[in-house]
């Protein structure tokens, strides 16, 4: 729960920060880190019967596991967002500084 609530907050303060909806990002970041955690799930039971394991002998390890790649991949999204923000951010305060350089002289 609190690996959520840290995502949560995390996507909510870069939303905040580039003026996007806020509630968008929220979900975005809480739901990325829940499917990842699905699908890492899935792989590990589907996997698991193919080779015939006992699937409960090793679900805190599967949780564990899932919590990690599901971070990783959501700490990598969320990275690729801020530097997405950074460089339209960038681009415009270039655009603000480039106003009147372009003027020409049309006396010459």
């Amino acid at each position: 729960m609190i690996f959520w609530i840290i995502i949560g907050m995390s996507f909510y303060n870069l939303a905040k920060r580039f003026n996007k909806n806020k509630f968008a990002y929220l979900a975005i970041g809480i739901g990325l880190a829940l499917v990842v955690q699905l699908i890492v799930g899935l792989l590990y039971g589907v996997i698991s019967q193919a080779t015939e394991e006992d699937l409960k002998r090793d679900s805190l390890m599967v949780n564990i596991i899932a919590l990690i790649v599901s971070g990783i991949v959501t700490y990598v999204v969320y990275k690729y967002l801020l530097k997405k923000g950074e460089q339209k951010e960038n681009e415009m305060y270039d655009n603000i500084d480039n106003i009147g350089t372009e003027i020409k002289d049309e006396n010459i």
